[in-house]
């Protein structure tokens, strides 16, 4: 799923999960460093195979997404308040009302959390507004 995710915020927490995994599995022995190495390896050749032959639809997603995900970091240090607003744009896409509100409800409930349906009722300000 991750691999054919066309979402940078899947991606982001995919990763997250799976280097937790691959963490405690090399510090529990059951999993070797190189054999970690080799994966990685494999499923990078298989992502380019898969970004070579796909169709022009999918390959402009994927860059958009790429995009988005390295604009926080290739904007430099000693932007101004429009410049960090603009990164910040394209890093959300255009969707950084809806972005402020999911880092609101994390930082109101980080443990048990709002629950499936609560999104819809929390953003509905921002979507009338």
């Amino acid at each position: 799923m991750m691999i054919c995710s066309f979402s940078v915020g899947y991606w982001g927490a995919c990763t997250v999960c799976v280097a937790s995994f691959a963490f405690f599995l090399i510090l529990k022995k059951q999993l070797r460093f190189k054999n970690l190495i080799i994966v990685l390896v494999i499923n990078t050749a298989i992502l380019y195979g898969l970004f070579t032959i796909a169709p022009l639809g999918h390959k402009k997603s994927l860059q958009r997404e790429f995009t988005q995900a390295s604009s926080l970091f290739t904007m430099k240090a000693n932007n101004n308040s429009t410049e960090l607003s603009k990164t910040m744009d394209l890093f959300t896409t255009h969707r950084d009302g809806v972005w402020k509100i999911a880092i609101d409800m994390i930082r109101t409930k980080p443990i048990v959390g709002w629950g499936y349906d609560d999104f819809e009722g929390k953003s509905r300000d921002f979507f009338e507004n």
